[in-house]
């Protein structure tokens, strides 16, 4: 591994970021991110058939007004269930009994009426082409006479048959919903025009230290008192283990004539995963984010001081307070036109893919860096400069798992098999490799009395483990740069903004047909001397790019989260399903846009397209 003379304790320190990745060895350097947001989201809206696979998207409608703030939002969840109704009726008659959704359909509009008020219509039931796509309306309506207010959203299913998938789901959030979703008062988000196309972006930045970071987010619907959340359906299916894909296209600069400008020096932002609200405290969530700050110089690089009454040509590099600049206007130095002034130089700096974690400590914004990689400009997201490529996508995958490692190098268990323990039995979900080679089962659906087998498919057990997240990240930009059968190199086809993509689950089968990502091999970890609560995985495809994470985070801090991001405690508790899923921007107002927010996940547990090997 490459082991940098600098770590990602230094990459975020300067005013523009706020904030600092600490490593732990000195108990925790705590980084206050003053500029930090989270956006979690409902994601009612994904549609969780029994099977099929296919896509779903949600627009909203302007054809109704909203009368009431309050009454807006409860009309909107109730077209979202109406919704959710719909698609696994649509979903189920496709899988079974066509005659059903004819019947469905021809019947239409169907309105139901709740208990405690309240109702939602579906409506304009069509379907056409070849695979059949589904549309139809579901409209919340709550309220009567002059204060009735009402939400249409429209929806749009591709309904797979038995032989066409496992209930995978792919869903892209409408920005104005995830604006409109803002609920904390110290930061908003707001919808602009970027590059003829809306973009979210950050409306305030009041954040500050002393206080709880800036949040935005709205909950999930309350899976214990009947609601059908997806992340809950995937956890249940799977037996109590949750996994999933989740990607976001990032930008930064300031918006000019609708088009991005001037990139900014310092970022950090992001998909978050594992998100979990924490009353009284700040969000607490796993992230990969890209990571750069201004001031700091690459690794390595070095250029002459700069001197006053000097010529520069554009091009020339110095060095001044210990940053690297590049001059961008031919000048005379002069006092007044040192660096950093912007009109005469650029920093250049070293940019990392980073996975960090942030607690829930109010105070300190107890964030740390868990793994990272440094990307220079032959990975096409950040430029020679270290800034960052325009509409960038970075995409987690979390799969949560049992284990078994099996001391042999290959196996014929696929994801789909059953093994019986000593006693019980368990659901294989896919299938990697430690760094040593051996393979490793990972499991969902462990009965209650299951036990670890002496052997399986003939193997002897080296080790069983109970529940760990297993995390890989993924990058790729707009450009296509050729592609390969390599997962980890940056030749890879690109990804335009407005096009969703997802990194096939059976990495080690990797074609130049699916090489659209490059899988992050990860340069270092943050564990303290003898510890592997963070730890490398993976060869062949997967050489260093998997991150088992295990620690339950409660050295310095007791954990209030149920299993410290692991779910095994969510139902057991009663607790409502955690929102899980947002994105994150560390930065000043109008930095950082994000764009193309999507998850993928399976309604039968484990990550979709489970029956090949992860």
């Amino acid at each position: 591994m490459n082991n940098m003379s600098r770590t990602p304790s230094e990459i975020t320190s300067s005013r523009d970021c706020q904030t600092r990745f600490t490593k732990r060895p000195e108990r925790r350097k705590h980084f206050r991110d003053g500029g930090s947001i989270l956006v979690s989201l409902i994601v009612t809206m994904v549609i969780m058939g029994a099977l099929g696979a296919g896509m779903a998207y949600m627009t909203t409608s302007s054809t109704f007004q909203e009368l009431r703030a309050n009454n807006h939002v409860r009309a909107y969840y109730l077209a979202e269930s109406g919704g959710r109704y719909t698609l696994s009726v649509i979903r189920n008659a496709y899988a079974t009994d066509i005659d059903t959704f004819t019947d469905f359909a021809n019947a239409a509009p169907h309105t139901f009426s709740l208990a405690d008020g309240g109702s939602f219509t579906i409506a304009d039931i069509q379907s056409s082409g070849n695979p059949a796509t589904v549309t139809f309306t579901s409209t919340g309506n709550v309220g009567a006479g002059f204060m009735t207010s009402r939400r249409q959203l429209t929806y749009a299913i591709e309904p797979a048959n038995q032989s066409e998938g496992d209930g995978d789901s792919e869903v892209e959030y409408d920005l104005e919903e995830m604006a409109d979703s803002t609920v904390t008062g110290s930061m908003d988000f707001e919808t602009v025009t970027v590059g003829g196309d809306e973009a979210l972006a950050v409306a305030k930045d009041q954040g500050g230290g002393g206080k709880t970071d800036a949040e935005a987010y709205v909950f999930a619907p309350d899976v214990t008192s009947g609601g059908v959340n997806p992340f809950w359906r995937n956890w249940n299916a799977g037996g109590g283990y949750s996994s999933y894909d989740v990607q976001v296209k990032v930008a930064t600069g300031d918006v000019d004539s609708a088009d991005l400008t001037a990139s900014v020096p310092s970022y950090a932002c992001g998909p978050v995963f594992r998100g979990y609200a924490v009353t009284g405290q700040q969000q607490k969530f796993l992230g990969i984010s890209l990571v750069r700050n201004g001031t700091l110089a690459p690794p390595g690089q070095t250029a002459d001081p700069w001197a006053n009454n000097t010529d520069y040509e554009e091009g020339d590099t110095v060095e001044s307070d210990g940053a690297i600049y590049e001059c961008i206007q031919a000048h005379t130095s002069k006092n007044r036109t040192k660096p950093p002034d912007a009109a005469y130089w650029k920093t250049i700096s070293a940019a990392y893919v980073v996975l960090w974690i942030r607690g829930s400590n109010k105070w300190n914004g107890d964030g740390e860096w868990l793994a990272y990689k440094m990307v220079d400009d032959a990975s096409g997201v950040v430029g020679a400069d270290g800034e960052m490529t325009d509409w960038t996508t970075l995409v987690a995958r979390v799969v949560e798992a049992a284990s078994i490692k099996l001391d042999t190098l290959t196996t014929t268990v696929t994801a789909g098999d059953t093994v019986t323990g000593a006693a019980g039995s368990a659901l294989v979900v896919g299938t990697i490799n430690d760094s040593d080679g051996n393979v490793v089962l990972l499991l969902n659906n462990l009965s209650d009395d299951f036990e670890e087998p002496v052997s399986v498919d003939g193997s002897a057990t080296l080790d069983y483990r109970e529940r760990d997240n297993y995390i890989w990240a993924f990058y790729t930009d707009e450009t296509d740069h050729s592609s390969n059968d390599t997962p980890i190199d940056d030749t890879r086809l690109g990804q335009s903004r407005g096009d969703i993509a997802w990194p096939i689950t059976a990495i080690q089968d990797w074609s130049v047909a699916d090489d659209r990502f490059t899988l992050v091999q990860w340069d270092n970890v943050n564990n303290d001397p003898g510890e592997n609560d963070i730890y490398i995985m993976g060869t062949g495809n997967e050489a260093n790019a998997i991150i088992r994470f295990s620690t339950d985070y409660a050295d310095d801090y007791p954990s209030t989260r149920p299993g410290s991001y692991k779910t095994g405690s969510y139902y057991e508790t009663g607790a409502n399903f955690p929102e899980e899923i947002g994105v994150v921007a560390l930065g000043g107002e109008g930095e950082i846009f994000f764009d193309d927010f999507a998850v993928r996940i399976s309604s039968v547990g484990g990550l979709p397209g489970s029956g090949s090997v992860v």
